[in-house]
């Protein structure tokens, strides 16, 4: 998987406010770094979850828990997700560049905290626009 569409990944990733994100690749450098890339997209906010960047086989029952959580997998280990698997559950498969997204839309934030955020988030986007204007492709 290229770099762009790793960072495509975790990007989607992010956007559907999974409760449970999993996170597949069978390059442990890859895994962990896109685990990672998730948690700093939630900056100012921290996971505050479980967090297994790599689970070991001996505790794959582990997937099956009923709390959020951010795992990371092999390959293998995906065909012991829960089934059917939970409404707000996405996974990315960074090797295959494929995302199972939620069944279940995020919940809205309340306007007094949404407020502040849309603003923020309109900002940075005028500064990625005149940023990527200068900058060419």
């Amino acid at each position: 998987m290229s770099e762009a569409s790793g960072l495509a990944a975790v990007d989607a990733l992010a956007a559907h406010d999974a409760d449970s994100p999993f996170v597949v690749s069978e390059d442990d450098e890859l895994r962990m770094a896109a685990c990672e890339t998730v948690q700093a997209l939630l900056h100012p906010l921290q996971w505050m979850q479980v967090y297994v960047p790599t689970v070991p086989d001996s505790l794959l029952d582990f997937l099956s828990t009923p709390f959020p959580c951010l795992i990371g997998l092999r390959q293998h280990q995906t065909a012991r997700l829960p089934a059917p698997r939970p409404e707000r559950m996405v996974v990315v498969d960074l090797d295959a560049g494929e995302l199972s997204a939620a069944r279940l839309p995020p919940p809205p934030l309340p306007h007094r905290e949404a407020s502040p955020l849309l603003e923020r988030f309109s900002a940075l986007r005028e500064q990625t626009k005149r940023a990527a204007v200068e900058h060419g492709p």
